[in-house]
């Protein structure tokens, strides 16, 4: 939660109307070691852009799209002018944590936790016999996440890592973070919404955030000439927000005014958090 033409490291923008075919995510996946470091690494480039709303217009596809891919556009749209007041003091944030790696290691490692917390809510809440393979899909990329930022925390840091106060930043906030944007979110949809779509709802949020985030944190990185790329957990981002949306909207459980209440809600606590990380920096 990290730019056109250099926007999300030149990944090829994706169709947010249908769900493109797995193989070449599944490839990367199962790529070898070498191989994913590649994919992991920023190569020289075009400048990014500089307008956050980029970030979002470059996922967007380069034609006309069905009613469905223009419901994520415009909530894409909304979502990136209600957080511009968020960018100075997130692009600052980055700025001075990519330039001490001790530090950096401690965010990255954060994240690593969020991504962690994100697959544990997944697998303790879509346990069904009737669980699906985009669940299956969702529960093990974001697992993948959580090793590939510790691993890239721990090589930044320079040293093992672990889930402790010593090794993250802010992590009562961060963890407090998940905590209430899940309370919020069984709350607005109420006792009459099943686990499952609570389970879609909150992903989709988060992943507004994360697409946010991640941009914003890629396109520091680029800047700063660092070696991290965030490509393609991007990318991977990127199809889970499409893949959420679509599953709500076949479902008959998507709505404007919960989408709206819950990305207000979702504004706040990551408010909270951004000051949280900010002063943990200081």
């Amino acid at each position: 939660m990290g730019l056109k033409p250099a926007i999300l490291h030149r990944l090829p923008p994706r169709n947010l109307t249908a769900h493109a075919p797995a193989t070449g995510v599944r490839r990367t996946q199962l790529a070898t070691e070498e191989a994913s470091s590649l994919v992991y690494t920023n190569r020289a480039g075009p400048k990014p852009v500089g307008s956050v709303w980029r970030i979002f217009e470059s996922m967007l596809p380069q034609y006309d799209m069905p009613a469905g891919g223009t419901w994520l556009a415009n909530a894409l749209a909304r979502f990136a002018a209600s957080a511009d007041d968020l960018v100075p003091t997130t692009r600052s944030l980055l700025v001075r944590t990519i330039a001490a790696p001790a530090q950096h290691g401690r965010l990255i490692n954060t994240l690593s936790l969020l991504e962690h917390l994100g697959s544990h809510k997944i697998m303790a809440t879509q346990h069904r016999a009737d669980i699906d393979q985009a669940t299956l899909r969702h529960v093990a990329e974001e697992a993948h996440h959580a090793y590939f930022m510790k691993r890239q925390a721990e090589k930044t840091a320079n040293r093992p890592l672990e889930y402790v106060a010593a090794d993250l930043l802010a992590p009562a906030a961060a963890r407090m973070y998940f905590q209430r944007l899940e309370a919020a979110t069984v709350r607005t949809l109420g006792r009459d919404c099943g686990p499952r779509a609570a389970y879609l709802y909150m992903s989709m949020i988060v992943e507004f955030r994360a697409l946010w985030f991640y941009g914003l944190y890629q396109e520091t990185l680029q800047r700063a000439h660092h070696v991290l790329s965030l490509k393609r957990v991007i990318g991977e981002e990127q199809h889970h927000l499409e893949e959420m949306s679509t599953r709500l909207e076949a479902a008959g459980e998507r709505t404007d005014a919960h989408v709206a209440e819950l990305l207000a809600r979702e504004r706040a606590l990551f408010a909270r958090l951004l000051s949280a990380f900010d002063q943990a920096v200081a």
